[in-house]
């Protein structure tokens, strides 16, 4: 191949690059040519190859997220955080492992106890609070025994002694103890 200056105008880079491809027999030869000329005159990728298509991004969606989404929207989840098991009124805390930090090595040497820092709320504070509402604790039913020390507490299914006694005529009433 003879050394052939620059192409000046579009038609001779398009026969030129026509003749190159008609010699080259690799690709190499031809990107080589492709180079050069991106070079010389100054192209870019969209030059090129014009502007890309700007397309949405894909999402993977399963199954389970179209039902979700498809029904009624549930309420978002709210995360709790945990509470650390020892605090003071300084916002100073312990998670109740480890060695003692300086702040209740402090205190203690001043007399306190380290019950006194614990966030832990028994269960009849925990409960004194929260009711609720439309729910109510059904009252406790008598407890039913016979002269044999049998008993059953009036929940649940009935105990074998007490169906053979109502199956020989027997009353419910007559096996209460309270009555007693």
């Amino acid at each position: 191949m003879e050394e052939v200056g620059l192409p000046r105008t579009l038609t001779q880079l398009k026969s030129r690059v026509a003749q190159a491809m008609a010699e080259a027999d690799d690709a190499d030869a031809m990107l080589d040519l492709i180079r050069e000329a991106v070079r010389t005159y100054g192209f870019d990728a969209e030059d090129i190859f014009g502007k890309p298509e700007t397309k949405p991004a894909l999402r993977l969606v399963s199954k389970a997220s179209v039902q979700r989404n498809s029904e009624v929207q549930r309420k978002p989840k709210v995360m709790k955080i945990p509470q650390a098991p020892f605090a003071d009124a300084h916002g100073n805390t312990w998670s109740g492992k480890g060695r003692h930090p300086n702040w209740l090595v402090a205190e203690l040497a001043r007399g306190a106890s380290v019950e006194q820092f614990s966030t832990a709320r028994t269960r009849k504070e925990a409960g004194a609070g929260k009711k609720k509402p439309g729910r109510r604790k059904a009252e406790p039913l008598p407890p039913y025994g016979d002269a044999e020390g049998n008993m059953w507490s009036g929940r649940g299914r009935r105990p074998n002694w007490l169906n053979a006694a109502l199956d020989s005529g027997y009353t419910l009433e007559d096996f209460r103890t309270e009555d007693r």
